[in-house]
């Protein structure tokens, strides 16, 4: 009854729209249901790529106008190509949110990864493809053949989460990286190599690359030290120029397999790379601190581990371990920059980033790490730490594991320390001759629990007594 005067007193054309809706949700349904099965197999299908020859000119994506304001604001910026250098298991995680930010200005990157992938409109090539065939019957390719599997049968890549085995299968990239690079994207002034977490502040780096000429055998990057020998880190970025490509791949057939055999042999394939360059008379120029190993939170400002060091007036040119929020934040930073055409230097970052995160009503705070490792003091029979100069020791300094506050007091006596940490269960005093930020450390369940402070007082006449008169484009040499 109810019903029947609810349908009389509904407008007849009211009645009619939603018979429609019902008839049209009910055919949905049925198209639905005859292809969902179709649509299933479809979707764990892998897609079918065609193999990256060399001799196939490779298809440039069209160049879109972009919205940042940093892609065109250098004049006669150089042509570089860039390459990034992931893997499958953790593309989705780091390389997105780098090709909507920093990577914006990059003209049809290249993506370099040890599967066959799409990534949007992106194509990720498979860099281990060439690998001698010897080589890629040991066991360390036992990891490669797995993604291969996970890609055929459709399983979700994340799953293979174990670093380990991606590790030792990395060191194999880096040859076969720098050969299809010139092969598909030949002839550029400037060839970047960047991980999939590692952030390049934009206009810097064309500011930078505009001071040199390109066809000179250039090899730049972070130097750290293998064997005694200086390599570029991979992780810090590594720029080589058109005249380094051409010089190192010329005319040489055996050029990757027997670096192939030297990878197998050896742990990092950077350190790889720089043998392949050493060889043809291409030695690398250190630029830390211009390109950085570390993430925003682990940064040095200020005075350097060496005495002849100093992380203020140079402009920052690449970080690494970048997070998310990391990408995000460096990239805002580049967009508020009123005159993209002055670098954004150390004491830029330091004023945007650490210094608002200080503390202000003390100089300490609880359960933070501020990474305070240039001096190290442990109690007496403990493996020694890094300590200071026997000559330099005090009585304050030989006791300054004993408490957070004898920590922090043999800290201020000291003239180079800016910064101390402390660890209450192994009783660890530590010292900083730089200011860095840090990151929270909850106590653990075995009872390890971090303290740490600033002496702001020292930060701050030690900015006041450096003021940058002028831009610093130079690296450091020392540090083995």
């Amino acid at each position: 009854m109810l019903f029947s005067r609810l349908l009389s007193s509904t407008p007849r054309h009211l009645l009619n729209i939603g018979l429609a809706f019902f008839l049209l949700l009910l055919i949905l349904l049925f198209v639905n249901s005859f292809h969902s099965k179709d649509l299933r197999e479809s979707l764990i299908q892998p897609l079918h790529l065609v193999s990256n020859l060399p001799s196939q000119k490779p298809t440039q994506l069209q160049s879109q106008p972009t919205p940042d304001r940093r892609c065109n604001a250098i004049p006669s910026s150089p042509d570089v190509a860039v390459i990034i250098k992931t893997g499958a298991n953790l593309i989705y995680e780091k390389l997105p949110i780098q090709l909507l930010t920093g990577l914006q200005c990059a003209n049809d990157p290249l993506i370099f990864s040890d599967l066959a992938q799409t990534l949007g409109p992106y194509r990720v090539y498979d860099v281990l493809e060439d690998v001698s065939e010897d080589i890629k019957q040991s066991s360390d390719f036992d990891y490669y053949r797995q993604l291969q599997e996970f890609q055929r049968f459709g399983q979700d890549l994340r799953l293979l989460h174990d670093r380990a085995p991606a590790w030792k299968l990395d060191r194999y990239k880096f040859i076969h990286m720098l050969k299809k690079s010139w092969n598909l994207r030949p002839g550029h002034d400037w060839y970047i190599f960047l991980e999939g977490d590692t952030y390049i502040l934009w206009a810097n780096a064309m500011l930078w690359l505009q001071q040199f000429d390109p066809q000179t055998p250039y090899y730049f990057g972070q130097q750290s030290y293998y064997k005694n020998e200086p390599f570029a880190h991979g992780g810090s970025g590594i720029i080589i120029s058109r005249g380094a490509m051409e010089k190192v791949l010329g005319d040489d057939p055996e050029f990757s397999p027997r670096y192939d055999k030297l990878a197998k042999e050896e742990v990092y394939g950077d350190y790889v790379l720089m043998k392949a360059l050493q060889e043809k008379g291409v030695t690398l120029s250190p630029y830390k601190p211009i390109l950085q190993g570390e993430r925003l939170s682990t940064l040095r400002f200020g005075p350097g581990r060496h005495k002849d060091e100093r992380y203020w007036c140079q402009p920052l040119v690449s970080l690494h371990h970048v997070t998310p929020s990391d990408v995000e934040a460096l990239w805002q930073l580049e967009q508020q920059q009123q005159d993209l055409t002055r670098p954004i230097l150390f004491s830029d970052v330091y004023n945007h980033f650490m210094a608002p995160q200080l503390p202000h009503d003390s100089e300490d705070r609880e359960d933070w790490y501020n990474f305070s490792e240039d001096a190290v003091f442990k109690p007496p029979g403990e493996k020694p730490g890094r300590p200071i100069p026997e000559s330099e020791m005090t009585p304050v300094q030989e006791q300054a594991y004993q408490s957070y506050e004898q920590c922090a007091a043999g800290c201020a006596e000291y003239h180079r320390c800016m910064q101390y940490s402390y660890e209450f269960l192994t009783q660890q005093c530590s010292y900083s001759f730089s200011y860095r930020l840090g990151e929270r450390r909850p106590p653990t369940s075995d009872g390890t629990r971090y303290k740490s402070g600033w002496l702001m007082t020292k930060i701050n006449r030690d900015i006041q007594e450096n003021k940058c008169s002028s831009l610093e484009w130079k690296g450091f040499h020392s540090d083995m």
